[in-house]
């Protein structure tokens, strides 16, 4: 929610996985979106946000 594109869900569940398991660093899973989308500037940025909502979501959950 928030993101203004249903189609990033997958990355925010990545950025949750990431967050809960630290199974890879961050910047593994953003280097790979980056690369995955090249020169896409609008698609990398709404995907990082997605990541880092992912991993908000993630530590609040924890937290609780």
């Amino acid at each position: 929610k928030g993101l203004g594109s249903v189609q990033v869900k997958n990355v925010v569940a990545l950025g949750a996985l990431q967050a809960a398991t630290g199974i890879f660093p961050a910047d593994t899973f953003l280097d790979v979106i980056r690369s995955s989308l090249g020169g896409k500037r609008a698609l990398v940025e709404l995907n990082e946000h997605a990541f880092a909502r992912g991993a908000e979501l993630a530590v609040a959950s924890a937290e609780t």
